[in-house]
């Protein structure tokens, strides 16, 4: 009993000698007091606390591809760590308040700093940071503020302080090695967030020499690999990935996306053969087995590059067969539709994979890919429709025009002229006639060209054209023919790019240029004429973007020889250091022009004149319709009178019908007629009851107006064909949009 009392003094004696020190007691054995209380009764607690916000908030973080490129988890990633960080703040604030003395009041106001930090209490956060700076200069943890301190002036978008901050740290002698590399590191993400990717991964190579701390460094060296996959400095991106790897992060996604994108790097180095020895070890190691899809995926790659398109298809739907609405899956319905495109030229095929690919996975970058390959092959595929439509309306035999010497050939009494509008037809047999409907409807010829598969029928059956009854829709149906040869051609050297069969098209659709059906009216054989230089051009940029410099000059003369006033003459003189050479406006189009800048200037008056000017003296010019659609909104906006503009609109319409301004004042017609016909009945159900005629009479329809703005004539794409200088009014609210 007496040795139990006395084991008991010492500590009994240090009891009452430490219950003697008051809390501001900066003695020896006061601080010595404050130290053991405070360390056991809060600090230690606090950094417990801290050390597991921090470990929540690694345990959110992502690593792969789509990962944001940073070092130190974010203050955005910061929620899941926040009730221990929240308890941080409590647990310091003890020591503070209680131990104000001790040797930890600047480690614990660092702790309390940091959790403001991850709290986005970033005001609270800097002050503290602040008060160890200036309060513990010569403290053991000011080098450790002032890093935080810059990061918090980064999150405050202080960037030039931030950058001044951290720079001291890493001059100064006082600082660690360890503090040091966070410093590099920091200025590191301050670099990515501004795009500067070559200066951070030398910020990062800094700070990977310092750091002591594996995890930090597996987390550093994982984002300069990705730095350097973005540079495109793949060699340098799997020597970092390597670093990952030999660290052996307890991290597990760490590690395998290391290894995955290190035979990725390889890969893209072409050093196929090992990228893909270390896929096949990656698919024999049973803790990637809820990765296996997309390793199968990126194998399939490494087939794709070697030609061994039958292992790599094999693959693609193995993913699509056992990991279903997943990226992976979609990504092989997206490389299936790609080699269907690009290898077997099947876009319909090509369009039904890229479809499942849009639908399989709805999100990331192959959501966005899949639905613009999609849309390329939707787009192209109707081309097609349309072209093979109009083709076969064209084929019906109710569509050619008689030749000069009919009168030797066909029971005709006379030769119609080649301008001649209204030209008669030939027919052909009906039995020809009957064969050339039932192709065009879908139907299919056992043993011509024109056999079409089922799903190519059925897109045909979506239009529906037609035949012509006239010459003028004839030579419409030849112009629409010409202008989807075209749109093809352009969409195979723009959009897919596909050079050889962009110039297929080209020429095809050259070679019918010259046809002699656009010899029937001299305003097609202009419309014509202006489409010329554009496929020239359009053919010459072909051989340009595939190095064939010999044929794209020959054309190129070919432009400036035939066509130097064409609006891709100036652009082949621009490239051969040649003078430009203005454009000549045509005195319609000047006049039209005019027009147009007396409204802007309010001169609504001189305007209305050269309308009527130009109505008047050109009676051939192709701006007539828009003239009288112009001066028939100005009648009726500017001078109120909707009479004389309802008659400038009845003679748009007698004259033009088929243009696309008469179609825009259809409704307005129509709803006059209406009201006439309205009127009319009234009148008449009045005589018969003996009533009083109506004597006031309705206010007109209101008819739509031009725009300033629409005044110009804009010259055409650069690989498109140039169309003739008339432009549509902007249609008004409630305007009936009718295409020509």
């Amino acid at each position: 009993m007496t040795r139990q009392i006395r084991s008991y003094r010492l500590p009994l004696a240090l009891a009452l000698i430490f219950a003697s020190c008051g809390r501001d007691d900066d003695s020896f054995i006061g601080k010595a007091y404050h130290d053991f209380t405070a360390f056991f009764n809060a600090y230690y607690n606090a950094r417990v606390e801290y050390q597991r916000g921090v470990k929540a908030i690694e345990g959110s973080l992502k690593y792969d591809k789509d990962a944001p490129l940073e070092i130190f988890p974010s203050i955005e990633s910061a929620a899941s760590g926040r009730q221990f960080f929240e308890r941080v703040v409590k647990k310091a604030s003890i020591v503070l308040t209680a131990h104000p003395v001790s040797s930890l009041a600047d480690n614990a106001l660092l702790l309390m700093g940091k959790a403001y930090y991850y709290l986005k209490s970033l005001e609270a956060a800097e002050r503290k940071f602040k008060e160890i700076i200036t309060n513990y200069p010569d403290g053991d943890v000011v080098d450790e503020a002032t890093f935080w301190y810059g990061r918090t002036l980064v999150q405050l978008q202080q960037s030039d302080e931030a950058k001044s901050v951290l720079g001291s740290v890493i001059a100064s002698k006082k600082t660690s090695d360890a503090v040091r590399a966070d410093a590099y590191f920091s200025l590191a993400e301050l670099a990515i967030k501004e795009e500067k990717f070559e200066e951070a991964a030398d910020e990062i190579e800094r700070g990977l020499r310092l750091t002591k701390d594996d995890n930090l460094k597996s987390r550093a060296a994982f984002a300069l690999a990705k730095i350097y996959d973005r540079l495109g400095r793949f060699r340098d991106a799997a020597r970092a990935y390597q670093i990952v790897i030999d660290l052996d992060p307890p991290v597990y996604e760490v590690r395998y996306a290391a290894e995955l994108n290190y035979a990725i790097d390889l890969r893209k180095q072409g050093k196929i053969q090992e990228a893909e020895k270390r896929l096949q070890r990656m698919l024999a190691d049973d803790k990637n087995f809820v990765k296996f899809a997309e390793i199968r995926y990126e194998l399939a790659e490494c087939y794709v590059l070697q030609d061994r398109l039958g292992k790599a298809i094999e693959l693609y739907i193995e993913i699509i067969r056992r990991s279903k609405k997943t990226e992976p899956s979609a990504k092989s319905y997206y490389q299936l539709g790609k080699i269907k495109q690009e290898i077997s030229a099947d876009f319909e095929m090509a369009r039904a994979f890229y479809d499942s690919a849009r639908n399989e996975f709805s999100q990331g970058e192959i959501k966005r890919l899949s639905e613009e390959a999609f849309e390329q092959m939707d787009k192209i595929l109707s081309l097609y429709d349309e072209h093979s439509v109009i083709d076969s309306v064209l084929k019906l035999g109710v569509l050619k025009a008689l030749p000069k010497d009919a009168t030797k050939t066909a029971d005709t009494t006379a030769t119609p002229k080649k301008d001649d509008e209204t030209a008669p037809l030939a027919r052909r047999s009906r039995k020809e006639y009957r064969r050339s409907v039932t192709l065009a409807l879908g139907g299919t010829d056992a043993f011509g060209e024109t056999t079409g598969s089922q799903s190519e029928r059925r897109r045909r059956q979506r239009f529906s054209l037609a035949a012509a009854r006239d010459t003028a829709t004839f030579v419409k149906y030849h112009k629409d023919l010409l202008d989807r040869m075209t749109s093809i051609g352009n969409f195979y050297h723009l959009a897919l790019p596909m050079p050889d069969s962009a110039i297929l098209w080209y020429q095809r659709a050259f070679r019918y240029a010259f046809n002699s059906i656009f010899e029937l009216s001299d305003s097609l054989k202009r419309q014509v004429e202006n489409v010329k230089a554009p496929l020239l051009f359009a053919l010459a940029d072909v051989y340009r973007s595939i190095n064939q410099d010999e044929k794209m000059d020959s054309l190129y003369r070919v432009i400036l020889a035939s066509y130097p006033n064409a609006l891709y003459a100036n652009r082949v003189r621009e490239y051969y250091g040649l003078p430009i050479v203005e454009e000549t406006l045509k005195p319609d189009k000047a006049l039209y022009l005019r027009a147009f800048a007396f409204i802007d200037s309010g001169r609504y008056d001189l305007a209305l004149k050269a309308l009527d000017s130009l109505y008047k003296q050109f009676p051939s010019s192709e701006l007539r319709p828009k003239a009288l659609l112009a001066s028939g909104c100005l009648l009726y906006e500017k001078f109120s009178r909707p009479d004389s503009a309802l008659a400038q609109y009845k003679l748009l319409a007698s004259l033009y019908p088929e243009s696309i301004e008469a179609k825009s004042i259809e409704p307005t017609l129509q709803a006059e007629k209406a009201l006439r016909d309205s009127l009319a009945a009234l009148a008449d159900t009045t005589r018969k009851s003996a009533m009083p005629k109506a004597t006031e009479t309705p206010p007109q329809p209101p008819p739509p107006s031009p725009k300033p703005s629409d005044a110009p004539i804009e010259k055409g794409d650069a690989l498109k064909p140039e169309e003739s200088p008339s432009e549509e009014p902007r249609k008004e609210s409630g305007e009936t949009d009718v295409k020509n």
